[in-house]
C-alpha cells in the first residue's frame, strides 16, 4: 500500500512541476536582445578599492544584461556600467555569475531602473535572432551593430 502511495504522490508532483514549469516557456520580465557591445564597468573591489574595466555586454534588455567580463565580480556587488563614447550610466547590482569564456566570465546584472535607452529595437529587414531572443541594434561609435545570438 505504501508504495502505491509513494508512486500516485510522485505523479502527483509530476503534473504540479509541469503545470507550474511548463518546458520552453520564458521567464524573463522583459525581452532580451543578442548584442556585442564594448562597455566599461566601475565598481569596488573586496578590499573596498575602485577599479574600473572593459567589458562586452553580449545580451540586453530594458530591466538587466549579461556581460562578459575579465575582472572578479560576486552576487550582490553594486556597479555602473556607461557605453563607450556614451553619457549613459547605469547603475546595476550583479545578480548572477555564469560560465567562464576563456579569459572573461558570464555576468548577469540587474539595472537599478529600467532603462529603455541603452537598447533599440532592430528596424525593419534586418534578420531576427534564432534562439527565441530578438534583434537588437545598439548605436556605437562606428555605426549600428548586431550579432546574432548563439
Amino acid at each position: 500500500m505504501d508504495d502505491r502511495i509513494t508512486q500516485q504522490i510522485r505523479a502527483l508532483f509530476a503534473v504540479a512541476d509541469e503545470l507550474f514549469h511548463p518546458p520552453n516557456r520564458e521567464l524573463r520580465r522583459v525581452p532580451r536582445y543578442s548584442v556585442d557591445v564594448p562597455v566599461w564597468i566601475y565598481g569596488h573591489g573586496p578590499d573596498g578599492k575602485p577599479f574600473h574595466a572593459e567589458a562586452r555586454a553580449v545580451s540586453v534588455s530594458s530591466s538587466g544584461a549579461l556581460l562578459l567580463v575579465s575582472v572578479t565580480l560576486a552576487c550582490g556587488d553594486e556597479i555602473l556600467i556607461t557605453k563607450h563614447r556614451k553619457s549613459i550610466e547605469l547603475p546595476a547590482t550583479v545578480v548572477r555569475i555564469g560560465a567562464r569564456r576563456g579569459e572573461s566570465e558570464e555576468v548577469g546584472v540587474s539595472f537599478k531602473t529600467p532603462n529603455h535607452s541603452f537598447c533599440r529595437p532592430g528596424s525593419a529587414g534586418r534578420e531576427p535572432a534564432r534562439t527565441g531572443s530578438r534583434s537588437l541594434s545598439l548605436k556605437g561609435g562606428n555605426g549600428w551593430k548586431r550579432q546574432r545570438a548563439r
